[in-house]
């Protein structure tokens, strides 16, 4: 029976006690429980399933939550040489981004197998059902390491699909897409050392890529890990949410910063409740605005299908979530419109500590291809984010506290729509010059020639040049923007060189010239043509000009040195041959098989075409 899609109506989440980092050597008892799991040992979600990881000396621990008993688990694990890039057949085969030599296969209680690559096909190895725990849904099992080669290093994957179906609904490293539609080939894995130390959900996440500090909800060391770093410090006494004496509920910090890979952002705050009724309880959201093309986002969060709050905004529209209430696990959301976020949580890093009536801390790190797809360098930097962090209570509720301050919050009650208009900010940080390609001098007459060229972003166009590498000449600013750039040189000297070199400045003043050495200056020149040349006016690339005259060169000199190499090698076979051929009025045989060869002859000589004298000599030869 195809295993239906999960759909998931109220969520409840039970808490289990959990260390928040263990760090290798950690052994686990595999009994179907997650508590002795550190957060740092999980892997992320997908599709609300959940996958573990972590290793002793002696074993490998796997666990996963999957939510549903109606799936069939596998890994594929590369831990020695040799392996294979196809899974098992199982409903079919997908593609593996790595060789694969062991395959764990879990289809139920009574069966979960290691299967072995033997060189042309997968064979059962071992059975783990003595190794772990596989009731529905919760799984956890080790592997000896001993079983698959006793490896010091392994590369993985893993992955659920529907029963009795290829349909892959669920996946790890969760940068793959799970398409739920047949076949499909994986691209991402994980890559560990088995050594000591290490935190297998931190130091090496899903093929993301490194972080520059540690994501674990503790960011003391972002002061000297990112150098681009920011802190926004609010008061700890203007929540709308406070209970003086008995609880607070406030946002205390707010720090950020950014590198070539994540936009990093954390927040220092307190919720907690009062009262039978919890009616003080809280939560926080953190918003983001990020000017992508990817989102519609929306201006108000009040229709949203999660965190539905009387919040709107001027002049900031919410493309990106992530709401945390009390001390339970946060979520990432991705807003694609006013009613609709979609869970993305296993794209981000995230730490969190505390925050139920003590002080907590959020810690992300949020890859720039989440925010502008795949592609994010062609749109980061040059875009403007906006974010902002508030206190809020249960749902239709509106903001309690900000940071940064905003002038609405409080509000005189809790229902009220609040509009926020002030956000923190990062602006447009673009401080790389354009690059410029495709440089190509053509047109070239008597007294002009043209120059072309491309850069990577649109930028001015710009040519200084001369007869000597001062320069002193310039053609005239031409401050449109553009990639594609052209300027026509006049009024050059017949037979002249002349030395070139271009400048583009982007809309950041970042300026390019081109080229950027006095020793490179050579291949930029045009000689332009005196009167007893004929116009060459095919485009040539900078390069070309001078090369074209060296293969000329190269050519007429090996057509020389053959010349000469004939004639001494075989110029007395020539003169022989010459001599024959005039003696003989220029008369020969082609060539013929020999019977032909003799019956010619024959013909030849009866129709008295030779003498005698040749008829015997050349029958002689034949």
């Amino acid at each position: 029976m195809k295993r239906a899609l999960l759909v998931f109506g109220l969520i409840i989440l039970l808490l289990v006690p959990q260390s928040t980092s263990a760090g290798t050597y950690h052994s686990i008892v595999c009994d179907g429980n997650f508590d002795d799991w550190a957060i740092d040992e999980m892997l992320g979600y997908s599709a609300n399933a959940r996958l573990f990881f972590t290793f002793d000396e002696n074993y490998l621990y796997f666990g996963f939550d999957r939510g549903s008993a109606d799936s069939d688990m596998f890994i594929a694990i590369d831990s020695i040489p040799g392996g294979v890039n196809i899974s098992v057949d199982w409903y079919g085969v997908h593609h593996l981004p790595i060789e694969a030599d062991y395959y764990v296969c879990i289809e139920s209680e009574a069966y979960a197998h290691v299967r072995s690559w033997n060189g042309t096909q997968w064979k059962d190895a071992f059975s783990l059902l003595e190794y772990g725990y596989f009731s529905s849904p919760d799984i956890e099992f080790k592997i000896p390491r001993m079983f698959i080669g006793n490896p010091e290093h392994i590369k993985f994957l893993a992955y659920g699909q529907w029963e009795d179906a290829i349909n892959v609904w669920c996946v790890w490293p969760t940068r793959n897409v799970a398409l739920n539609n047949g076949a499909q080939e994986f691209g991402y894995y994980y890559e560990y050392n088995l050594t000591a130390g290490i935190s297998p959900g931190i130091d090496q996440p899903g093929n993301l890529p490194p972080c520059a500090v540690r994501i674990d909800g503790y960011n003391a060391e972002w002061t000297s890990g990112l150098k681009n770093y920011h802190v926004i410090v609010d008061s700890s006494e203007d929540s709308a949410a406070d209970v003086k004496n008995i609880v607070d509920n406030e946002v205390l910090k707010l720090y950020y910063a950014w590198d070539e890979n994540y936009l990093y952002i954390s927040y220092d705050y307190i919720t907690g409740y009062w009262g039978s009724d919890n009616r003080y309880d809280n939560g926080t959201l953190l918003l983001i605005d990020a000017s992508t093309p990817q989102s519609d986002g929306t201006n108000t969060l009040a229709n949203l299908n999660v965190w539905p709050r009387n919040i709107s905004f001027k002049g900031f529209t919410c493309e990106f979530m992530y709401g945390k209430w009390d001390d339970l696990p946060g979520y990432f959301y991705y807003v694609h419109n006013s009613t609709f976020a979609e869970d993305i949580t296993y794209r981000i890093l995230k730490g969190e500590t505390g925050g139920a009536k003590v002080n907590g801390a959020v810690e992300l790190a949020i890859p720039w291809f989440v925010l502008y797809g795949e592609n994010y360098s062609s749109i980061f930097p040059a875009v403007s984010i906006k974010f902002v962090v508030c206190v809020v209570g249960v749902d239709g509720t509106n903001a309690a506290d900000t940071i940064p301050d905003n002038a609405a919050v409080p509000q005189g009650d809790a229902y009220t729509m609040t509009t926020l208009d002030y956000f923190a900010r990062i602006d447009k940080i673009d401080d790389e010059a354009p690059a410029i390609s495709g440089v190509r001098i053509e047109n070239i007459t008597k007294s002009s020639a043209e120059v072309r060229w491309s850069t990577n972003e649109p930028a001015t166009t710009q040519v200084i040049y001369g007869t000597t590498t001062e320069y002193g000449n310039s053609t005239v600013l031409d401050e449109t923007l553009t990639t594609e750039h052209y300027v026509k040189l006049t009024n050059l000297s017949e037979g002249t060189r002349y030395y070139l070199k271009i400048i583009s400045r982007d809309a950041s003043n970042n300026t390019r010239s081109y080229p950027s050495a006095l020793s490179e200056l050579e291949k930029f020149y045009v000689e332009t043509l005196s009167e007893n040349l004929t116009g060459d006016t095919t485009p040539q690339t900078h390069e070309t000009l001078s090369q074209y005259e060296i293969i000329k060169i190269a050519v007429t000199s090996c057509i020389i040195v053959i010349a000469v190499f004939i004639l001494l090698r075989f110029g007395s076979v020539l003169r022989s041959y010459y001599l024959a051929k005039k003696k003989r009025g220029g008369k020969y045989l082609p060539r013929y098989t020999r019977m032909e060869r003799q019956s010619k002859l024959e013909q030849m000589y009866a129709e008295k075409k030779i003498s005698e004298r040749l008829y015997r000599e050349l029958k002689e030869k034949i």
